[in-house]
């Protein structure tokens, strides 16, 4: 061992020197200036502040001023048998929350044609919201309409209510008020919204005439309901009848019927219409329904085609 007592080893046993490593986390990333992409929490709120702020695209302002509450709307209330309602209680409100317009914005007697008027309302409001972005178009809002009678001591007393969408600008109504298992129903045909369809044809003898789906708002319940009502045809100076009539017994998505519900298939007419439905795997969605409809009174469920 000629190395032996000198105090050395062979160059293969001696250990290199090494620089020192960094320590790296599972993403090859440099510890040390982690912490460098972290903004500090006044950055942090500022971008929260003005996320908010572009989302809502608005700034409340506390300042005093008029808005409007409902637009201005002239409309006719007929009966489902297509006569008009003379004296029927007419009210209009902007609050959700206000179900038979106990707080109505303005209230109205229609004529003896069942027609009435409305102007515009307003109401006085303290925090004015200043919009970031500009509004191209026309501008829309929403309202209710409530239809009832005039008691004997002349007291309006409303009894259904429809949910309307219309430009500020004004609307025009074409609505139907209905009696219906000892319930006073109102749905309206809108400039912006359409809650009645007609179309289809029947034959029963010498007997004819064509469909009309109502869809009407149910404040009882929260949800919206469906009718048939089959239209038998009176001639040309005439009106048209009322045949027979019957409710739908599934809940209908209103915002989801077509401009055109029946559809004719070797020479039978159907109805498809819209349905809310919910599962534990899937959630809420939208579940078609297709309703054969023959002469008055008969309207059967069927299997999607």
């Amino acid at each position: 061992m000629p190395l032996a007592g000198h105090g050395l080893r062979p160059p293969t046993l001696r250990r290199r020197p090494s620089r020192p490593q960094l320590k790296r986390d599972p993403l090859g990333r440099d510890r040390r200036h982690a912490h460098m992409n972290v903004p500090p929490f006044g950055v942090t709120a500022c971008c929260i502040v003005a996320l908010v702020l572009g989302v809502t695209a608005c700034i409340p302002l506390p300042i005093p001023h008029n808005e409007q509450v409902t637009p201005p709307v002239s409309g006719t209330l007929r009966s489902s048998a297509g006569s008009s309602i003379a004296g029927a209680a007419i009210a209009l409100t902007g609050s959700r929350r206000d179900t038979l317009c106990a707080h109505a914005a303005i209230r109205r007697v229609a004529d003896e044609h069942g027609r009435f008027h409305t102007p515009a309302t307003e109401a006085r409001k303290t925090i004015f919201w200043v919009t970031m972005m500009e509004h191209f178009g026309p501008r829309f809002t929403s309202y209710w309409l409530c239809a009832g009678t005039v008691d004997s001591t002349g007291v309006a007393v409303y009894r259904a209510r429809a949910a309307l969408t219309a430009q500020v600008s004004g609307d025009s109504l074409a609505c139907l008020a209905w009696v219906w298992t000892e319930r006073y129903w109102v749905a309206c045909n809108g400039t912006s919204v359409r809650r009645i369809f007609e179309g289809g044809h029947w034959v029963q003898g010498s007997v004819q005439g064509r469909y009309r789906l109502i869809v009407a708002d149910d404040e009882a319940s929260g949800s919206s309901r469906a009718f048939v009502q089959w239209l038998e045809a009176k001639g040309r100076d005439a009106a048209d009848s009322l045949a027979a009539a019957v409710e739908l017994p599934e809940e209908v998505t209103r915002s989801e019927v077509p401009h055109f519900p029946f559809a004719e298939r070797g020479g039978h007419w159907y109805l498809r219409v819209p349905t809310p439905k919910r599962t534990f795997w899937r959630g809420p969605y939208t579940q078609w329904l297709t309703f054969e409809l023959g002469v008055p009174g008969d309207a059967r469920k069927v299997p999607e085609p």
